[in-house]
């Protein structure tokens, strides 16, 4: 498999992020579901720390991913949904950008009610 990074401007960059990434030759996807901040019992951990959380959904998701032979770098399409976006763009968004390029897309990053289950304020999820 091959991944082009695309970037028609250079902005992006500056937070270790692309507008794009043109995959070729793939043989095998993987989609992941949203991950939150369980513990592997499955118990919800770290209830109104929205830093604390998002740290655990990350490392849930790399867990994932181990679990399949990939890391984050495979990653071409990350959502991040969280119930406060003012509170996580400067403080839980940074963990993910600390893995090696390429970076996949601009993640949105989407305010949710999450009447399921209100305990969890965020939740990544992906495309490999």
């Amino acid at each position: 498999m091959q991944k082009r990074e695309i970037n028609p401007t250079d902005w992006l960059q500056a937070f270790n992020i692309n507008h794009g990434i043109e995959v070729t030759g793939g043989q095998r996807v993987l989609y992941l579901s949203g991950q939150t901040s369980n513990a592997a019992d499955g118990a919800p951990m770290h209830p109104g720390d929205l830093v604390a959380q998002f740290k655990l959904a990350w490392s849930n998701l790399k867990a994932t991913l181990a679990a399949a032979d990939m890391t984050p770098s495979n990653i071409v399409r990350l959502n991040m949904y969280t119930t406060d976006v003012d509170a996580f763009i400067p403080k839980g968004h940074q963990d993910h950008r600390r893995r090696p390029p390429p970076r996949p897309p601009r993640p949105p990053c989407d305010e949710s009610s999450n009447k399921s289950s209100p305990r969890f304020r965020c939740c990544p999820s992906a495309v490999c």
